[in-house]
């Protein structure tokens, strides 16, 4: 009995790990496609997890690297080649693999560094100055690597509309989080309880999940040919940005560079693939949720092993 006790306590921790909870989240919104209708929220939960990362932001002038400023310069040179480079497979995969490189470093990525044993303050970095330069770059490239007749009718009119969502979704969290540390310094302290993001992170992909499925299930004859394209390309994106990451930083911080660039704030690009393009192509940032968190998850089994 107490060999089966340990077992289905086991069982039970492994379930409920942060890497399940994402792919429950994920496989209830697919089973439940009328939750869709809850996808105006998603702008709100990607800025409550943003506003906790810059609440609790600590920084001194030695956390700068050269390096920082190559990773900020990636993404926008990147996604912009991508987003012609692939266009002959169909510009909703060139537009929705762009995207996922567009993206700017997850808020998680301090956590992660910090459980590998590396520096989260190389990562709270890249955190603020990416989000913030995406305010600025991701409308632009936008604006020149969508194609005619791609998007809704407000995306299509103007890129204005995209200009000020994007930045106020991003410059919003920061302001508030300023006001909120001058007027009350202890809530600092409220940014270290990762629980509320991870909490905000798995409404977002429920509520994504359930806009894809509701999507395909709606969808007379859904593009399967282009849904795996997506799902295979993000993957070898996510290897090829955690490698090119490692390259651009410097020899005492290769890994952390690697993760600035390899894991994604996916959620704002999903926000914006879902506000102003379609459910396809939100879903090469969706797929690359699923993608980059394996990879932490191979990185820290690595390091309680003792080989990273």
């Amino acid at each position: 009995m107490n060999a089966l006790e340990a077992w289905i306590w086991r069982s039970y921790a492994t379930l409920t790990s942060r890497t399940w909870l994402i792919l429950w989240a994920i496989l209830l919104g697919a089973l439940l496609p009328a939750a869709h209708v809850a996808s105006p929220a998603l702008r709100w939960l990607i800025m409550g997890m943003l506003g906790l990362t810059f609440l609790g932001l600590k920084l001194n002038t030695a956390s700068f690297r050269r390096s920082h400023l190559k990773l900020l310069l990636v993404p926008p040179l990147l996604g912009l080649a991508l987003g012609f480079a692939l266009r002959p497979l169909g510009p909703e995969v060139a537009l929705s693999l762009a995207l996922v490189v567009l993206t700017p470093t997850a808020t998680a990525a301090p956590v992660i560094l910090g459980l590998l044993g590396r520096r989260a303050d190389y990562g709270a970095i890249c955190v603020v100055g990416s989000n913030l330069f995406a305010a600025v770059y991701l409308p632009a490239v936008l604006a020149v690597i969508t194609p005619a007749g791609v998007g809704n009718a407000a995306r299509s009119a103007s890129p204005w509309p995209l200009v000020a969502g994007t930045m106020l979704t991003i410059f919003g969290p920061l302001l508030i989080a300023l006001l909120v540390r001058r007027a009350a310094p202890a809530a600092a302290r409220w940014s270290g309880r990762n629980t509320f993001s991870f909490a905000l992170w798995l409404g977002v992909l429920f509520l994504v999940s359930a806009q894809t499925s509701h999507f395909l299930r709606e969808s007379m004859q859904p593009p399967w040919s282009r849904v795996f394209v997506i799902i295979g390309l993000a993957l070898v994106i996510c290897l090829l940005q955690f490698r090119l990451g490692r390259r651009l930083g410097e020899a005492d911080a290769d890994i952390e560079a690697g993760q600035c660039l390899g894991q994604k704030n996916t959620l704002l690009t999903i926000w914006i693939a879902m506000t102003w393009y379609s459910p396809l192509i939100a879903l090469g940032p969706a797929s690359y949720v699923l993608w980059h968190n394996l990879y932490n998850s191979w990185q820290l089994r690595r390091k309680a092993r003792g080989q990273c």
